[in-house]
C-alpha cells in the first residue's frame, strides 16, 4: 500500500483471505514498511499471540492486538481508509506516516 504521504508498506500472509468472525493465518506472516524509502523495515510474528489475520464485512487486518479492535495494518472495504498501530502480534512500528491513513495506491500479489 501507499499512503497519501507516499509511505510504503504491507504485509505477507501464508493463508488465502476469507470472512470469518475468528483470526486465522500462520505465525510466517510478516509486516514491512519502507518509511525512509530506501531501506525495508521487517516485523516477523512476536509469538505472543496468534492474530495474524482477520476480514469481515467492515475489512481487513493484519496482526491484532490483545486489546482488541486495532491491527499492523487494516484497511476498509471501501479500500480507501486503513490504520495502523504497534500491535503485540508483530511488535511493530506503526508502517504508515500516521496511524490513520488514506490508501491512494494497493498492489495485490497471490501465488499458487
Amino acid at each position: 500500500m501507499e499512503d497519501k504521504n507516499k509511505f510504503k508498506f504491507g504485509g505477507f500472509c501464508t493463508e488465502e483471505w476469507f470472512m470469518s468472525s475468528q483470526f486465522f493465518g500462520t505465525g510466517d506472516n510478516f509486516m514491512f514498511t519502507f518509511k525512509d524509502k530506501d531501506a525495508c523495515e521487517v516485523w516477523f510474528a512476536s509469538g505472543d499471540n496468534s492474530f495474524y489475520q482477520f476480514c469481515d464485512r467492515t475489512g481487513f487486518g493484519l496482526g491484532g492486538g490483545l486489546h482488541g479492535g486495532r491491527f499492523a495494518l487494516y484497511l476498509g472495504n471501501d479500500l480507501y481508509r486503513g490504520s495502523s498501530v504497534k500491535t503485540e502480534c508483530f511488535g511493530n512500528d506503526i508502517l504508515s506516516a500516521a496511524s490513520d491513513f488514506e490508501c491512494i495506491d494497493i498492489e495485490v500479489w497471490g501465488f499458487e
